[in-house]
């Protein structure tokens, strides 16, 4: 359903990507922790940012953690400054609301 709300223009459509992004992520963040490999990988499959993958390096399965390290290089080679600044390091310009 999100992605028959993305670049619409429609400020409503707008409102509702931004509420289904954070009923996934808040869904996420209680299930990465403990997540197999193959569990995040379906999960990424359905939907993925730099957010998820950040919730994804906390997790003790080292394989897990490469993966989201994968993932986070290929945005940030996408162009995605999020997903760079957290392989540098870095503070990120950003605060979810």
């Amino acid at each position: 359903m999100i992605v028959t709300k993305l670049n619409t223009g429609r400020p409503q459509d707008f409102r509702d990507s931004q509420h289904l992004e954070s009923v996934i992520r808040n869904r996420y963040r209680a299930l990465l922790p403990a997540a197999t490999l193959d569990e995040v990988r379906q999960m990424f499959s359905r939907f993925l940012d730099w957010e998820v993958c950040q919730m994804a390096l906390g997790n003790s399965n080292s394989e897990v953690r490469a993966y989201a390290l994968e993932c986070l290089r290929e945005m940030a080679r996408e162009g995605d400054p999020f997903s760079q600044s957290l392989l540098d390091d870095r503070r990120i310009p950003y605060s979810p609301a």
